[in-house]
């Protein structure tokens, strides 16, 4: 039986998660009237890079190519091949997105906007999918019809796996989950802002510097899960690389690219605010 406390834990994750993106659209909009366009690029760049290219790839390696699905049953392998790929679709769609979409956008202030819309959009549409699908299996398993209703289309071990973790997991797990988005968002800003110097300056070894963050910090939260360590130990990771992002944005970034001020960006005017 899943408890009430539980449900309310993955509504109140849910609503942190989206709420935080959102806030720091408006405060930045009103603040410092970062770009729409900068926004809507970000949020393109992460569906398109992240939700059909990469995953396109997935299904390939992981359901259709026999070798493959083999060998990424091993945790490490797993990790390490999730992290590279999630550093290289999506910090080469940045660098896509800043170098051939944004060309007249490439001040700070873009960066921070692109940023929020590629973190605030994958915040809201995980939270929002994962609401809707745990509601359904709990409201499922409370009725006694879980089994029943999913028996013919999800194979039985997935099945009771999938059931004995809702059972487990209580409140604060579900409001640690979308605790987890605030980091993450902060960490998507950071590298936005990586990935948009490098384009600034010519510089591509910054493009490889953003794969190379992106996919360490995912290689480590990959394995860890599969090892099944303790999930506060796990979100204590992902807080530690929000908080240095946190310490970037502030500090090292503003000075990247207020020294930049004097110099032509790449052979283009500084971002607008339109």
């Amino acid at each position: 039986m899943i408890s009430t406390s539980t449900i309310v834990g993955i509504l109140l994750g849910a609503l942190l998660g989206i709420a935080f993106p959102i806030i720091l659209l408006v405060y930045y909009r009103r603040t410092q009237k970062i770009s729409w366009k900068a926004i809507g690029v970000g949020a393109l760049v992460w569906i398109l890079f992240s939700q059909v290219l990469e995953k396109a790839m997935h299904v390939y390696f992981l359901q259709f190519n026999q070798t493959t699905v083999e060998l990424l049953k091993t945790p490490f392998y797993y990790a390490l091949y999730g992290g590279l790929a999630a550093g290289v679709f999506e910090e080469v769609g940045r660098w896509i997105g800043f170098r051939y979409w944004l060309k007249g956008k490439r001040a700070y202030n873009d960066g921070i906007a692109y940023g929020v819309g590629h973190g605030g959009v994958e915040a809201v549409l995980i939270m929002v999918s994962m609401v809707a699908t745990n509601l359904v299996y709990m409201t499922m398993i409370n009725a006694g019809t879980f089994e029943s209703q999913l028996g013919g289309k999800v194979p039985a071990d997935q099945l009771a796996q999938i059931k004995s973790g809702l059972l487990e997991h209580g409140f604060a797990y579900y409001l640690l989950g979308g605790f987890e988005r605030i980091p993450a968002v902060l960490f998507h800003i950071a590298l936005s802002l990586v990935v948009l110097y490098g384009v600034r300056s010519g510089r591509k070894v910054f493009l490889l510097y953003a794969i190379l963050l992106h996919a360490a910090l995912d290689f480590v939260v990959a394995l860890l899960s599969k090892l099944e360590v303790n999930v506060f130990l796990l979100e204590s990771i992902t807080l530690l690389a929000g908080i240095l992002s946190l310490v970037f944005l502030l500090k090292p970034a503003k000075r990247w690219f207020s020294q930049q001020e004097s110099l032509p960006p790449n052979g283009n005017s500084m971002g607008s605010n339109l």
